[in-house]
């Protein structure tokens, strides 16, 4: 049975995530509207600075959601070779 507290707290996360992603939507399509070097002028450095931030967004959020400080030793899948017989 789920207690009262881990209900709440998914309730909230499931309320929150929705509304939460289509404003990182939103947003990620503005900067992307300024890749369009027909109304822009942009560096090569500057691109790479900006695909750098999003790449360490990224890593960020699968380390929170994903790893949460565990390293994955009982998920290696080891492949069967001819020294396993």
């Amino acid at each position: 049975m789920i207690d009262d507290k881990t209900k709440h707290k998914r309730d909230r996360f499931k309320a929150l995530l929705t509304p939460r992603l289509k404003k990182v939507v939103k947003y990620h399509k503005q900067v992307r509207n300024l890749a369009n070097q027909r109304n822009y002028v942009y560096t090569e450095q500057e691109a790479k600075q900006i695909e750098q931030v999003y790449q360490l967004m990224l890593d960020e959020i699968g380390e929170l959601f994903l790893d949460q400080g565990k390293f994955p030793i009982d998920e290696i899948k080891f492949s069967h070779t001819e020294a396993d017989q």
